[in-house]
């Protein structure tokens, strides 16, 4: 692998690879650092996670897909999933809080809300906001929630306020974007992106070949690869899985569904490839998997 290549990094192999000291990881969907002035700057990293960091004092430079971005004491930047991150700099008093969180606890918890933290990030590519109190406030009463004791429902109190931070920041997204996109002056590329987006989200079911989407959208497929690929860093391929392990997630975790129905409503042949499937996606049978999560694990 050359010296410039970035790695592809997820939650857990971050935590790995970097020596960096995590305050918190839950299932490699969520992870805190509660004060960071350094950052593995030597190897450039392809997030497979979303990034949430804020300043509280002094500044960080780092390079967003080789576009060196800045965030001062008081701001909030955002790096999504798929981008490349390389050369991270702290000021001298810099004091740096940062949120890991996967796609899909965002899925999870946003749902109807996915939709509004797209356009935001990916169409009109919105990279920072103004740190209000409230921000630092849900990190607080969630780092002293790590700390207590454990309870039976510890974990799915932490979840829920992760939901509500990423709610609230919707909010404030909405406020940002209360011009119509046709309005913003996007290129004919972020029309088609917006369109792809909302094509997969209320397509059912949704693991469609890149062809049936391409073709829906009139465009050919490689084009609507090249589109996706320079809005977000993520091929048409990784989308569609992105929004089908979401489904399978949403639909193994119902009491009322068979195996066999679930394999059904989200266009797999036979229960068998729905197996291998899960197994490549997630580590376990689909039976394994709706244990585990039904159990809170």
């Amino acid at each position: 692998m050359e010296a410039n290549t970035a790695i592809e990094v997820d939650i857990l192999k971050l935590q790995e690879k970097s020596g960096l000291k995590f305050d918190c990881v839950i299932d490699g969907d969520l992870a805190l650092i509660e004060s960071i002035s350094e950052f593995p700057a030597a190897t450039p990293l392809k997030m497979q996670m979303n990034v949430i960091l804020f300043c509280i004092e002094g500044s960080a430079r780092f390079d967003v897909n080789c576009v060196t971005e800045r965030i001062d004491s008081g701001e909030v930047t955002f790096i999504l999933t798929g981008n490349e991150l390389r050369n991270w700099r702290f000021s001298k008093d810099a004091k740096c809080r940062i949120i890991f969180i996967s796609d899909r606890l965002v899925r999870a918890s946003l749902n109807s809300n996915l939709d509004l933290w797209n356009r935001a990030f990916y169409i009109h590519d919105l990279r920072k906001l103004p740190m209000e109190g409230w921000f630092e406030n849900y990190f607080m009463f969630i780092r002293e929630k790590l700390n207590e004791p454990p309870t039976p429902h510890k974990k799915q109190v932490l979840l829920a306020l992760v939901q509500a931070v990423l709610l609230d920041f919707c909010d404030h997204l909405e406020e940002e974007l209360d011009v119509p996109v046709s309005e913003k002056g996007v290129t004919q590329g972020n029309l088609l992106f917006q369109r792809f987006l909302a094509l997969l989200e209320k397509t059912e079911p949704k693991r469609q070949t890149v062809d049936y989407y391409s073709n829906e959208l009139c465009v050919s497929p490689k084009y609507l690869s090249m589109v996706c690929k320079m809005m977000s860093q993520k091929t048409t391929s990784e989308w569609i899985r992105s929004y089908v392990d979401a489904d399978i997630r949403m639909l193994l975790h119902r009491a009322d569904m068979s195996i066999k129905e679930v394999a059904e409503k989200l266009g797999f042949e036979n229960i068998s490839f729905f197996g291998k499937y899960v197994r490549a996606r997630f580590g376990c049978s689909p039976r394994k998997f709706r244990q585990r999560m039904q159990s809170g694990e």
